[in-house]
């Protein structure tokens, strides 16, 4: 479920930048520089994988958090059609960008780039299971 602040809805065609919120205990969805929403769920297509590397730094060398880590993509209205999800993870002390967590994908720590679909959940975010 997506909630739309200030009327602000989002440009269809164009990507929005999706970040946990950890004040929130939800999904943060930016577009344009300005957060539009939130979500509990979702899904996005054609996404990429971004992580700036002067915040992720930062947080090293403060251990203080900061907004650095988005997954970038497309929203949609529609349900995912996945079937074998594998959870996804980030973590500013690891040397991996974003990677696999599922203990059943091979290779379990493989970095990610990218998927063509990722689906948003209260408990976690998932990829389809790695071919």
């Amino acid at each position: 479920m997506i909630i739309y602040i200030k009327n602000r809805l989002p440009i269809l065609g164009k990507k929005v930048y999706i970040y946990k919120n950890l004040h929130k205990k939800c999904y943060s969805i930016k577009q344009d520089g300005l957060v539009i929403g939130y979500m509990t769920a979702g899904v996005l297509f054609d996404c990429t994988f971004i992580v700036q590397k002067a915040g992720r730094e930062k947080v090293r060398k403060t251990k203080l958090k900061n907004v650095h880590a988005y997954i970038c993509g497309y929203l949609t209205g529609e349900q995912s059609q996945l079937q074998k999800l594998v959870a996804i993870s980030y973590s500013p002390y690891s040397d991996l960008p974003f990677f696999c967590t599922s203990i059943a994908a091979k290779p379990r720590f493989m970095c990610l780039s990218g998927a063509k679909e990722v689906v948003f959940k209260p408990y976690g975010v998932f990829i389809n299971e790695l071919a």
